[in-house]
């Protein structure tokens, strides 16, 4: 299992130093994440299910999997709390060796493999992650949230929904686009694409306070009023449609 291990870092490593050099940091989070979900996911299928006449996956379920996770890719992670809609974590040192030390972004595999088997069975999940330090990282704290909750909904983490509730979002965020005008439309497609505003501008022949003025108005029209939400729906909708 060990030389199992260390073929998929090294895979990992090799594939995510590959990505990163072709994909805005938005972008590049949301590939991680997807990896972890898609790993998460051929987990969740070999975990038995809680004897139950309930068809409903259940909290037992669910640490079920992250038990066979740990026998999977060699996580050492620990439950430290067990709430009801909540599961805290910790890890003593990151079975993914020093590649996150390295990149901080590569903690959205971590949050993939436990975010994404959660959304699809609870509807709902968000992962907040807590780095530890070194190298290896060592002493870092995770917590899943089963259930939205207005506290839950201000902290930072990656939040992770069934395919149903997805695709209702992506046909959201698709109607929020069509209602922009076209200009604004083009404005947003390169913020997606990775672009800041002064080649946005050079791109479309715009001076860079047009560009801000755009971004702007798109701010008003979309409730998007920080940049960084802006960017994440930008990449999204970049996405989508390419």
């Amino acid at each position: 299992m060990a030389a199992s291990n260390e073929l998929l870092t090294y895979i990992l490593e090799q594939l995510a130093g590959s990505v990163k050099n072709i994909l805005h940091p938005s972008l590049y989070e949301r590939t991680l994440r997807e990896i972890g979900v898609q790993l998460g996911r051929e987990i969740a299928k070999q975990t038995e299910r809680a004897p139950t006449a309930e068809a409903l996956f259940r909290q037992e379920d669910y640490l079920r999997c992250l038990e066979l996770m740990k026998k999977q890719i060699g996580w050492n992670h620990r439950i430290t709390q067990k709430a009801e809609n909540r599961i805290d974590l910790s890890i003593p040192q990151c079975p993914f060796g020093k590649l996150p030390a390295e990149d901080p972004h590569f903690c959205q595999l971590e949050a993939g493999l436990l975010g994404g088997i959660a959304g699809d069975h609870f509807s709902y999940a968000k992962v907040e992650i807590c780095r530890g330090q070194g190298v290896p990282l060592k002493n870092c704290s995770l917590t899943v949230h089963l259930e939205q909750t207005p506290h839950n909904t201000t902290v930072e983490g990656a939040t992770f929904q069934s395919v149903q509730a997805s695709a209702k979002q992506s046909q959201t965020l698709a109607h929020m686009f069509s209602q922009l005008f076209p200009r604004e439309q083009q404005v947003i497609r390169l913020l997606g694409a990775g672009f800041p505003n002064k080649e946005i501008g050079n791109t479309l022949g715009l001076s860079v306070r047009t560009v801000e003025g755009h971004l702007a108005r798109v701010r008003e029209k979309t409730d998007l009023h920080t940049r960084r939400a802006l960017i994440r729906w930008a990449v999204q909708m970049s996405s989508n449609l390419s």
